[in-house]
């Protein structure tokens, strides 16, 4: 989504400057990356106490399987856990990969147009991916971020 958006401002509207288009992939794929890394720990840990408050709230408006699913044990399950240390792992070795990298064979690749982005970069992976880890940990050790203990 991130991707078509800063596609259509770049090259539909003519009235950006130039620089702006020719930096449209650097600028996608950033808000592409930014989104998945701060939206993941929301939607996995906020998304089922608030189906939760919804479906008990309303009952009408959420079926009776989804209400169900997401009031018991379906959200202590391993591969819940494994929904946020997987992807934390591969943005935390992206990130290490871009700081044991050679930072002028990087931008000779042109994966960052500058150095202050770049470390931007290498920040965004390292502190997302340990922050992704660290969560799916913690609902693996304990469940108690998901749901009430009866």
């Amino acid at each position: 989504m991130a991707f078509l958006y800063v596609y259509f401002r770049a090259f539909v509207e003519a009235s950006y400057p130039v620089v702006f288009r020719e930096a449209w992939i650097y600028v996608s794929l950033g808000l592409v990356a930014w989104w998945y890394v701060t939206m993941l720990p929301f939607v996995l840990l906020i998304g089922p106490p608030l189906i939760r408050a919804v479906a008990s709230a309303f009952p009408g408006i959420v079926s009776e399987q989804v209400g169900s699913a997401t009031v018991k044990g379906e959200a202590l399950k391993k591969s819940f856990s494994f929904a946020m240390i997987v992807p934390g792992a591969v943005m935390l070795l992206v990130g290490v990969g871009i700081v044991l990298a050679d930072p002028d064979c990087v931008l000779a690749l042109n994966i960052a147009p500058n150095m202050v982005i770049l470390a931007g970069m290498e920040a965004m992976f390292i502190i997302g991916g340990a922050i992704l880890i660290f969560l799916g940990l913690m609902v693996l050790a304990t469940g108690r971020l998901i749901i009430r203990r009866k």
